[in-house]
């Protein structure tokens, strides 16, 4: 047998040392350890109870480290659970943006593509008491934030029936299945969305 299979090299000289169950992984520390014990208490003319017990004593401590070449060998006692950490900072509490923007259409109007006062979400308030009108929609597009919008149309007025308001794509978008919508029940009102993709405004 070859050293190299076992990787280790163990000097005896007591007569009555006892080779332990698990001698084959010592570390290489405990190994050093256990020939220098072995030499400095050997003795020919110590007892069999005594190198039993040195033996035995080299045997317990070096199991504590030892872990070689794959060899598992006793599992340790758990330690103790430490303590509990501080608790974290409370997160912030984060709002919707409902933020929005009142408009009234009285006439014909054209809905810009761009936004100046700071708010994607327009709520356009109907008055047609005095006569029909169109509300023209912006190119999907050409809109500024992606081409992202949010629309509320609504009747205040009460006179949508005799007096209809027709709200109109441009640029080839489309609204529902078609290129027009017509408002023409009182107090009626509507929610559009871009689709940015498929150029289209949503009826939600």
């Amino acid at each position: 047998m070859n050293i190299s299979d076992f990787d280790k090299l163990y000097l005896l000289t007591n007569p009555s040392f006892i080779i332990p169950p698990k001698l084959s992984c010592f570390s290489s520390s405990s190994s050093t350890s256990s020939s220098t014990s072995l030499l400095s208490n050997s003795s020919l003319s110590s007892s069999s109870s005594s190198s039993s017990s040195s033996s035995s004593s080299i045997y317990s401590d070096s199991l504590s480290s030892c872990n070689n070449n794959g060899l598992q060998c006793e599992k340790g006692e758990k330690g103790d659970k430490g303590d509990k950490g501080d608790q974290g900072i409370p997160g912030e509490v984060v709002i919707c943006d409902l933020s929005y923007n009142l408009y009234l259409l009285t006439d014909d109007f054209e809905i810009p593509n761009n936004v100046l006062d700071g708010s994607y979400n327009k709520i356009y308030i109907l008055d047609s008491s005095g006569g029909e009108f169109e509300i023209t929609l912006p190119e999907i597009s050409s809109l500024d934030n992606n081409g992202r919008r949010v629309h509320i149309i609504t009747d205040i007025g009460g006179y949508l029936i005799s007096n209809n308001v027709m709200i109109k794509t441009s640029g080839g978008d489309t609204i529902g299945d078609g290129i027009e919508m017509l408002m023409n029940i009182n107090y009626m009102s509507i929610k559009l969305m871009t689709d940015y993709i498929n150029n289209r405004w949503m009826i939600i």
